[in-house]
């Protein structure tokens, strides 16, 4: 009897091995992973990096989707005009400059675990992890230079070269005028003290902050209130 079961065992796990291949995802598309960034150049083309590092690409404005490549360990994406950027755990960052087409790998010497990246131009992109440690390139990730805001953040948003926003822990609010060399600490009400996950600038002045327990703010003064 136990022969005869684990002959069954066999037949089945063999089915199982030589048919998993042949499987493909249906619903929910483009994928059963996270979907973390997702951006368009156009109305037509856009762009996703899900939770298991896969970027896909679709060219019907999102009826259909194909994967691209996959990024190991990925964790954000940015992209500006037809510069996109994919960093990562030990400090990876793949840059395109063709809309996700092909990557090139930037080493930034470093082995950190970077979470945001900001995408300025196509020499300028900042990087970050959620320690405050912040890299800067103005060349297009061949140098690096590292700087510091002093706290644990959860997000960044620059507007250009110099001004920049990044989302501190509890009620702090972070900016800078100078590129990230220096920053000033703005202190926001806030019941239940959270993160603040998103920074959105429309123009220089006005901008949305999103916090966790669902709290949108918005300033119209570039972040002064």
């Amino acid at each position: 009897m136990f022969k005869k079961h684990l002959s069954i065992i066999v037949i089945l796990f063999s089915f199982y091995s030589t048919s998993f291949g042949q499987w493909e995802w249906l619903n929910p598309q483009p994928s059963g992973f996270s979907c973390s960034k997702i951006f368009f150049s156009d109305d037509q083309n856009g762009i996703i990096l899900n939770s298991n590092g896969d970027l896909l690409t679709t060219s019907n404005q999102g009826a259909s989707w194909q994967l691209k490549q996959n990024f190991k360990n990925a964790v954000s994406m940015d992209m500006r005009d037809s510069t996109v950027a994919i960093v990562g755990s030990l400090g990876f960052i793949y840059i395109s400059r063709d809309h996700g087409n092909t990557w090139i790998e930037k080493n930034m010497s470093s082995y950190d675990y970077l979470q945001f990246v900001n995408v300025i131009s196509y020499d300028t992109i900042f990087v970050a992890n959620s320690s405050g440690k912040i890299f800067r390139t103005y060349d297009g990730g061949n140098s690096w230079q590292t700087l510091n805001c002093g706290k644990q953040i959860s997000s960044i948003e620059f507007i250009n070269s110099k001004i920049g926003y990044a989302g501190a822990t509890f009620n702090y609010t972070l900016k800078t005028t100078d590129g990230g060399n220096s920053w000033q600490e703005n202190v926001t009400s806030n019941v239940f003290p959270s993160n603040t996950l998103t920074i959105k600038f429309v123009d220089i002045n006005t901008g949305f902050a999103f916090r966790e327990h669902s709290d949108l703010l918005s300033t119209t003064d570039g972040g002064v209130t």
